[in-house]
């Protein structure tokens, strides 16, 4: 907790408005979520990353609605 305090207080010297802290400045200074490596704001960014990515590529694993995606039972080689 003494390290809370410490960038807190560094971000107050810093910063007059919270809205001023750089994005991955305030990312990296997060407490991970419970179970993880991460805290929220970059959780939310990978998971909207790999949510972009799962509808954008019609290849995607799981996307049985294009000709040419992998479903069950077929493999690549």
């Amino acid at each position: 907790m003494k390290f809370l305090f410490q960038i807190i207080a560094k971000f107050k010297q810093l910063y007059a408005n919270p809205m001023e802290i750089d994005f991955f400045i305030g990312g990296v200074t997060e407490f991970p979520r419970p179970g993880g490596l991460i805290g929220p704001t970059f959780a939310y960014v990978i998971k909207r990353q790999f949510d972009n990515l799962k509808h954008a590529d019609r290849f995607f694993y799981n996307d049985l609605s294009q000709p040419g995606s992998l479903g069950s039972g077929r493999s690549t080689s």
